[in-house]
């Protein structure tokens, strides 16, 4: 967990999960499209493909976590 790029693959996941979340729960059908925030769901788009590239870290971090790796 030492490692930069785990660290930052990991907090961009912890961070974007809980924002799309939130943003989902903001839209409305009784409002219509006047009620959605067009900046945050670009935002919550922008971010949502950010972390598709960073999937190729995952087996980086995958090996960071496991356990032969944190025992070493």
């Amino acid at each position: 967990m030492g490692d930069r790029q785990v660290q930052i693959v990991l907090g961009l996941f912890l961070g974007t999960i809980p924002y799309v979340l939130v943003v989902l729960r903001s839209l409305d059908q009784a409002l219509g499209p006047a009620g959605v925030s067009h900046v945050a769901v670009t935002t919550a788009s922008a971010l949502t493909v950010v972390c598709l590239s960073a999937l190729f870290h995952v087996y980086k971090v995958a090996r960071a976590i496991a356990a032969d790796d944190i025992v070493a």
